[in-house]
């Protein structure tokens, strides 16, 4: 297939090989990156072990405790996102990063969310009005039809807004755009180049379900149902671990191996669109259309 842009393959081997190239420092970085996702749940634990007395049946105490580390979860997800955005971008352009690189924008960390929640709605919101005109129409045999297909107008509705404005962060991280300008642009970067990353986005899906298929069928269902057969309580110490070896393997592998095949494709638009115009177009300074090496 003759692609206009980019070969999505291409982005998929840059980030299995930067992956493979950079495998230590990226199994301590996610290390840390699964600690800090998962503090909100080791501090609840910890208030529940050594404050036994909040009472859960009261609706004060809950708030109590579930706001704050829900502010916290969110707080830790977009910092972290930030970073290894930034982490993604330096071995896109041939630097070293650092484990300090994954904190060092804090000061984007407003512009970031308020990007993020204005994209979330987008994407969202055609199901969100589907959902709101199904349950107005109510559930009669005739309006069945009806439903399903604004279902599946507004699901490829929802497709196309992630495609064209999914950039906003990198654009954050790079250039220090402001929210809404970081959706314009990024809605200006994949002029024209929708196709390849829909299939950039499938060929990467496809490749990591596959992968995750295959480990399935050769490792974990044989020593399933072996542990099954030996005993119960075996299997569900078995499950317990897979679940584990699931979670690494998401964390060791898919989230950075997802960040740099995007930088790779931030990076290919960036490049194309610095060529297409020239310093101070299309909302691009002449720090803006810096190309990495």
């Amino acid at each position: 297939m003759a692609y206009d842009v980019f070969v999505p393959m291409d982005a998929i081997r840059f980030a299995w090989d930067a992956l493979k190239k950079n495998l230590n420092f990226f199994i301590v970085l996610m290390l840390i990156v699964a600690i800090f996702y998962n503090l909100p749940s080791f501090v609840m634990m910890a208030l529940f072990e050594y404050y036994p007395p909040i009472d859960m049946g009261s609706m004060q105490s809950v708030l109590m405790v579930v706001v704050p580390l829900a502010i916290l979860s969110i707080i830790m997800y977009l910092l972290i996102e930030l970073g290894l955005i930034r982490i993604s971008l330096y071995i896109r352009d041939n630097k070293t990063p650092e484990i300090k690189d994954l904190f060092n924008d804090p000061k984007l960390l407003i512009d970031y969310f308020i990007a993020s929640l204005i994209f979330g709605l987008m994407v969202a919101s055609g199901m969100i009005i589907m959902s709101l005109g199904g349950f107005l129409i109510g559930q009669n045999d005739s309006s069945v039809g009806f439903i399903i297909v604004l279902a599946l107008i507004f699901f490829v509705l929802g497709i196309y807004l992630f495609l064209k404005y999914q950039f906003y962060g990198y654009l954050i991280v790079d250039k220090g755009l402001g929210p809404i300008e970081a959706l314009k642009q990024s809605s200006k970067l994949t002029d024209g180049a929708l196709k390849n990353i829909l299939v950039f986005w499938l060929e990467l899906s496809c490749g990591i379900a596959a992968v995750l298929l295959v480990l399935g069928i050769l490792i974990a269902v044989p020593l399933g149902i072996l542990t099954a057969l030996i005993s119960k309580d075996l299997f569900l110490y078995f499950q317990a671990a897979m679940d584990f070896v699931s979670s690494a393997i998401n964390i060791m592998i898919v989230v950075p191996l997802t960040k740099l095949s995007i930088a790779y494709v931030y990076r290919v638009l960036v490049e194309r669109e610095a060529k297409a115009a020239s310093p101070g177009v299309l909302g691009l300074d002449a720090g803006a259309v810096k190309v990495a090496e």
